[in-house]
């Protein structure tokens, strides 16, 4: 996952995906602020008994040269699901259906509009995207100089075609494994780290990978995970990097080179990396799809925010005409 912009070439197509109001109503493009914009409800989405509340304030929005006024209107900014007292008992989590195989871009909008919350530490809340931690402890305050400023960030994700042959085999989080387990984001950084990438490679495909695939593979997505966004690399640099790790396996393949475990073993990987994209509302998955696919976004604390899904599909030679919506 990473927050760098996506290389939009002109052989390239953008599709609108999923634009909603967190916590609002309908809001008609007429009532959008000149872009002819609708924008939906997200309670179809909410993944999970826990809806939280959704109270609205009609504070005035202040917007300012890095979020003008014509980035959402009012209405998205003012409108709130919230956890309230319970925000240390569940999440809000939501699901869009999109095609798998796809990277998509995210752009989620901030904005406090809770009068009794007025200064750092009061507003803080983590993000996962697609079961992979975004943001540790986001506060708004941090982000913004006062209650009414709306601010919006972007985050783009690969959605894995689920028939793909997944490289480890098991889900992003898996609360049935030990502690140091549960995350595999931070599992695959530690084992990167120490050299021993084979330690979680699906046993299916044990001795099929090419230690030399393997490496790269390590180093792109330890890259992505790096905590500062500036230190990660573009997303023309990811899938460069991953076709090169493809065309690494199929080089071995071809000349019948042979992996073994005990060559795995061997391998020194090195490089570095964290995890930390995302924040809390619009949805611009860009990509288009080829399955159906669950992209799920989920925010744990106190959000106090706003709210924009804006699912950009693209596609890389043609635009996927037949979106249709279901929950987050």
């Amino acid at each position: 996952m990473t927050t760098e912009p996506p290389n939009v070439t002109d052989g390239k197509a953008l599709e609108n995906f999923y634009r909603l109001n967190m916590g609002g109503e309908h809001i008609s493009s007429d009532n959008d602020t000149g872009m002819y914009r609708s924008w939906d409800p997200d309670d179809i989405y909410i993944y999970g008994a826990a809806s939280g509340s959704t109270p609205f304030s009609p504070i005035t929005i202040t917007y300012t040269s890095e979020t003008p006024s014509y980035t959402a209107p009012e209405l998205v900014y003012q409108s709130q699901r919230s956890m309230g007292n319970q925000s240390d008992t569940y999440n809000l989590t939501w699901r869009l259906p999109v095609d798998s195989g796809f990277f998509y871009s995210l752009r989620l909008h901030f904005c406090n509009i809770i009068p009794q919350y007025t200064r750092t530490g009061q507003v803080v809340f983590t993000i996962f995207i697609n079961n992979q931690t975004a943001d540790k402890e986001i506060d708004l305050f941090d982000l913004t100089p006062d209650s009414g400023y709306p601010v919006y960030k972007d985050y783009v994700v690969f959605v894995h075609d689920p028939d793909g042959s997944m490289l480890c085999g098991r889900p992003a989080i898996n609360l049935g494994l030990p502690d140091e387990q549960v995350n595999l984001a931070e599992l695959g950084k530690s084992c990167y780290q120490k050299g021993t990438l084979h330690d979680i490679i699906d046993q299916n495909l044990s001795g099929e990978i090419a230690p030399k695939c393997l490496m790269k593979f390590g180093e792109v997505v330890y890259s992505c995970l790096e905590k500062e966004g500036i230190a990660r690399p573009a997303m023309d640099e990811v899938v460069w990097g991953l076709e090169f790790a493809l065309q690494l396996q199929e080089n071995t393949e071809k000349t019948g080179g042979m992996v073994d475990e005990a060559v795995l073993e061997n391998q020194q990987l090195s490089f570095s990396m964290q995890a930390e994209p995302a924040t809390t509302d619009e949805y611009v998955l860009l990509g288009t799809v080829l399955e159906n696919q669950q992209l799920s976004f989920s925010m744990q604390a106190e959000p106090a925010t706003t709210d924009e899904y804006v699912l950009l599909g693209s596609t890389r030679e043609a635009i996927k005409h037949d979106t249709q919506t279901s929950n987050l």
